[in-house]
């Protein structure tokens, strides 16, 4: 990554790290431009990368139906970050991930290299981990929400009772 650490710093999630740390992590990320429209990530492909957004936007989709167009669920920007959970487990991908209409720079960073990161005691990948924990939980409780509505309506109780 060109100048890597500087453009990093920046970023969110890089911004208390210090120049050493920055520049240990800049030398794993691989940045790409991508394309207005292109596809960096295929829903249901297995999870190898994350991605940091340098410039642009990235819309998630998902596909409601066989044969159906995908829906948009969320828009990123610049010092956001998708595919994240892959960082941890390398399973599928839950969404596609498709660059907006100005298309975007990335900056990717494989499950491997985010495994050597975190070997090494590289405060970023416990930082990472921390965000990704707090996302699930977030996930988790709103799921639950959701489901536990779903079964009010069904059964005919508000849930106030």
């Amino acid at each position: 990554m060109n100048n890597g650490a500087d453009k990093l710093a920046v970023l969110p999630f890089f911004s208390q790290l210090t120049v050493e740390q920055r520049e240990a992590v800049s030398r794993v990320l691989d940045e790409h431009s991508v394309c207005p429209g292109e596809v960096i990530f295929e829903e249901g492909t297995p999870g190898l990368a994350c991605a940091f957004i340098i410039a642009g936007t990235v819309h998630a989709e998902l596909r409601v139906g066989p044969g159906k167009p995908r829906e948009r669920i969320n828009t990123m920007g610049a010092g956001e970050v998708f595919g994240e959970i892959a960082l941890l487990d390398g399973g599928r991908r839950s969404a596609s991930c498709i660059a907006g209409m100005d298309g975007a720079r990335i900056a990717l960073l494989t499950h491997q290299d985010f495994g050597l990161l975190f070997d090494a005691g590289n405060p970023f990948a416990f930082s990472m981990v921390r965000s990704i924990t707090r996302q699930l939980a977030r996930r988790m409780r709103q799921a639950s929400r959701v489901w536990g509505q779903a079964v009010r309506s069904a059964s005919g109780t508000s849930g106030t009772e």
